[in-house]
């Protein structure tokens, strides 16, 4: 539960409340486990509605209610049912990919949290242990720019895509410390130590353009709906 708690925190998604209280409060008999996996659902859902562009106004606040209310009553007493309420917030996985690839700049905090979710899918996707990961919410990891903010201000082509996912990549403080704003390819003998896949991997490329980042993102956004499943 401690990555949705942060999640929901990262991005300010207080409208799915009412409903993770009402399921804690109402569904009790195993110890709070039901709950807590729908918690981890209702993650995902508003996770993939946020990338939707369909949390904004009163829809969003009105379907979560009217879910909670439901569950409150004994109407909803399972994530089945509980999805079947929350349905005009629903996101089929070819429309989260199609709006993962579009999603803009992002910050440091919730670029950690969505490259450590992917992390994992592409783990998973090849059959491998997130055991012994770093925690990708310590201060232990960071985020490193793979073309450097500095290079950027002076490029106008470059300063689109600074910000954006793709350009970042989760890697290890202690990894991290000399690098500042040297050129991609100086900092690839780096990305290959880190324990993290997604970054390591990246010390097979051999230059970093505006095409790599959109390579990129076409790789990230195969894996988003791996990384929150419906």
């Amino acid at each position: 539960m401690r990555d949705s708690v942060l999640a929901l925190r990262r991005f300010g998604l207080e409208s799915s409340y009412p409903l993770i209280l009402a399921a804690f409060a109402t569904w009790q008999s195993d110890g709070g486990k039901k709950a807590a996996k729908l918690f981890i659902k209702v993650t995902n859902w508003s996770i993939r509605a946020l990338f939707a562009g369909r949390l904004g106004g009163s829809v969003a606040e009105k379907a979560f209610s009217n879910a909670a209310k439901m569950v409150s009553e004994g109407k909803a007493n399972n994530q089945d049912e509980v999805k079947s309420a929350l349905a005009s917030l629903m996101v089929e996985d070819p429309e989260f990919t199609t709006d993962f690839k579009r999603y803009g700049n992002v910050t440091v905090p919730r670029a950690k949290y969505l490259l450590a979710m992917l992390e994992r899918a592409h783990r998973a996707k090849n059959g491998e242990s997130i055991e012994g990961l770093p925690d990708w919410a310590s201060r232990t990891v960071t985020i490193e720019h793979l073309m450097p903010r500095a290079e950027a201000k002076n490029d106008e082509s470059k300063l689109g895509f600074a910000e954006t996912l793709p350009n970042m990549a989760l890697l290890e403080k202690s990894l991290n410390r000399n690098l500042e704003d040297k050129p991609f390819v100086e900092k690839t003998s780096e990305y290959a130590k880190s324990a993290f896949r997604t970054t390591s991997e990246l010390a097979s490329r051999e230059s970093w353009t505006k095409d790599d980042v959109e390579k990129r993102m076409q790789e990230l956004a195969r894996l988003a709906p791996m990384a929150w499943p419906a």
